[in-house]
């Protein structure tokens, strides 16, 4: 259980238009997937099995390995992943993957190409005990076959965890395996752009552009699609040797979204006064603002190796609706032990009580106040608490008196409203400057960007939302300005969800998410 194992197929079929780097990328390919240190997978077939390509690429053999690859996994309860590099045929609705046998483009049925959508769910309705599936397919016309959410690969009755990560161009090209060369460069380098220490096909779908090859300048946004989804990571792509995050952070519930906060992080004024504030000693200190202006994000900043260095966070935990200061206290516990000068602390607090009365003592002072109040003046400790507004009045002041006034230890939350904090940094609603800097990070398209600065007027969750529209292809402007109310452009982006996903239960979403209380996160996974 849990093993990670690979099917990669490279079929060429000059039938259907020539493509001479099927064999060298394919093999490129399969090298980096099974490479223990990037890929980290293991033959998914008995005797080491792991690679078709060319002439052995046949319908009746791809078709037969994937297959066997799925009840095989599903027998060990493990991971597949499977990739495939050639033609794909869109019939109808219908795609089907092209064999190198396949006769030509006028005879393509279940017996001379693969069905994919009819094989795997097939083969997944018999073997439902496999961990998770993973397609990741570079061939024509698989964009447009994984769209609304799936037509054509899969409709419905799926039972088990399944991603789909796929090419797509306008042209329906496979486009010189640009999108597999550029996903063999991730994982060979590894994204210093995220804080995550595993490669995920949600996080870096969007950023391959990035680390394409120079003939590759203009492959689109690859097409990323996640059925069943768990909250583990089973999934990864690949190990991300290079995670720009703290070490103490490294593998916490909250490392993800240091990440996700911070993917287009700008570099502020605010950012600056957060750092004099440290620097000063004083503590707690309190970053405050309304929705969508980057609390979180200027927080978790300080979670990332490459922006706050030394300075950065020891301990980083978000509040969830209805947690205890004592369910906070257990969610810290595993990273403040990372520091020496904790656990000197720790057991310097401990050696003066006895073991009966620790035990006896409340989880929060066990794990904070008592290991804090013992912290040598020369420590260096920095914790940082997000939504801190959830907590009550006093558990929150609880929670600031259990820092003491040393150098060297200091708390920073962060929260809408949190006027007990002795130093503040208040984000305002507008900030014309940095969201046009935000905006030239993420929109590459000068009118584009220039119609989306002007209609958001510096407010940073409208510059977001009109950014993620025009990310997913759908900001339309025609030289008008679009609304600048932001009623009407939730609307707006509720409608291109319903519309680019008519069988997902979008309103069902939607209905959780207005219901949910404040807070960057949902009560339940």
């Amino acid at each position: 259980m849990g093993e990670r194992r690979v099917l990669v197929i490279g079929a060429r079929n000059d039938r259907f238009g020539r493509l001479d780097f099927v064999e060298p990328v394919t093999r490129d390919l399969h090298r980096t997937v099974t490479d223990s240190e990037l890929g980290a997978c293991g033959p998914a077939l008995a005797g080491g099995q792991d690679l078709l390509i060319n002439d052995a690429a046949t319908c009746s053999r791809i078709k037969a390995a994937l297959r066997a690859a799925i009840q095989a996994a599903a027998a060990d309860q493990a991971t597949l992943f499977v990739y495939f590099l050639g033609h794909g045929h869109l019939e109808d609705e219908d795609l089907y993957l092209i064999g190198s046998d396949t006769p030509g483009p006028e005879q393509v049925d279940s017996e001379s190409a693969v069905p994919i959508g009819q094989l795997v769910k097939e083969a997944l309705r018999q073997h439902s005990t496999i961990d998770g599936l993973m397609l990741v397919l570079d061939a024509c016309h698989v964009g447009a076959a994984i769209t609304d959410p799936v037509p054509g690969l899969l409709r419905t009755g799926l039972a088990v965890r399944m991603e789909i990560l796929a090419a797509a161009r306008g042209d329906e090209t496979v486009s010189r395996g640009c999108f597999t060369r550029s996903l063999i460069g991730l994982l060979n380098r590894g994204s210093t752009m995220t804080a995550d220490e595993y490669l995920r096909a949600y996080d870096e779908h969007s950023r391959l552009r990035l680390v394409a090859p120079p003939d590759c300048n203009d492959m689109p946004e690859a097409i990323h699609v996640s059925l069943r989804g768990s909250p583990d990571a089973g999934l990864w792509l690949g190990r991300n040797h290079v995670a720009d995050i703290r070490p103490s952070l490294m593998g916490s519930t909250d490392a993800a979204e240091v990440a996700r906060l911070t993917r287009n992080f700008v570099h502020t004024p605010y950012f600056d006064q957060l750092m004099a504030l440290r620097l000063s000693g004083q503590s707690p200190i309190a970053i405050s603002g309304g929705a969508g202006v980057g609390k979180s994000a200027l927080l978790s900043a300080l979670g990332r190796a490459s922006v706050a260095g030394e300075f950065g966070l020891d301990a980083l935990v978000t509040v969830h609706p209805g947690e205890t200061l004592a369910d906070i206290a257990e969610r810290l516990r595993p990273q403040l032990e990372l520091s020496t000068d904790y656990a000197a602390a720790a057991i310097r607090w401990m050696s003066d009580l006895p073991s009966v009365e620790v035990e006896a003592t409340p989880v929060f002072d066990r794990v904070i106040s008592g290991p804090m109040a013992n912290l040598m003046n020369s420590a260096r400790i920095l914790v940082g608490v997000d939504s801190v507004d959830l907590l009550s009045t006093l558990e929150r002041r609880r929670l600031f008196e259990s820092f003491p006034r040393r150098p060297g230890a200091a708390l920073i939350v962060a929260g809408r409203e949190v006027p007990d904090a002795p130093a503040q940094i208040n984000l305002p609603d507008r900030d014309a400057e940095n969201v046009h800097i935000f905006l030239d990070i993420i929109v590459d398209d000068n009118d584009a960007r220039a119609h989306i600065s002007r209609a958001s007027d510096g407010d940073w969750l409208l510059a977001r939302i009109l950014a993620g529209l025009w990310r997913a292809g759908r900001y339309r402007y025609d030289g008008e300005l679009p609304s600048n109310n932001l009623d009407e452009v939730f609307n707006w982006a509720f409608a291109v969800a319903i519309e680019g996903a008519p069988n997902a239960p979008t309103e069902g979403v939607l209905a959780i998410l207005a219901t949910a209380q404040v807070g960057p996160s949902m009560p339940y996974e």
